[in-house]
């Protein structure tokens, strides 16, 4: 995680659904949470 907030990686699909399932939400309410 601390990679993609510096920026030194990119967010996947994949990776945006592992952690919307670790959080417990929804994919769409991560993207709202980021004003997406």
């Amino acid at each position: 995680m601390g990679k993609i907030e510096r920026g030194e990686r990119n967010v996947t699909v994949l990776n945006v659904k592992r952690v919307a399932g670790a959080l417990n939400l929804p994919i769409a309410t991560l993207f709202e949470r980021a004003g997406v």
